[in-house]
């Protein structure tokens, strides 16, 4: 897993899967539901991209949500 696969997996902040820049709040430009799942992109040209090729995007996001379920700690 590289780096930029795990933005935003350590304080569970809403990231854009394309880019990785933080959309907490009034930062994302758009979500998009992928197939049920809720995608957050930050401006017009992630989206673009994201539209172009979904795959490896939807694949990162499963990377950090397996990321993030390895580090939590069980109760």
């Amino acid at each position: 897993m590289s780096i930029e696969d795990t933005i935003g997996c350590q304080n569970d902040a809403p990231v854009c899967v394309v880019c990785g820049k933080n959309v907490q709040g009034d930062r994302g430009f758009a979500r998009i539901n992928q197939k049920g799942t809720l995608v957050n992109l930050c401006c017009p040209l992630c989206v673009e991209t994201f539209q172009n090729n979904p795959f490896p995007y939807m694949a990162r996001l499963t990377k950090v949500e397996l990321f993030r379920d390895l580090n939590t700690p069980a109760k």
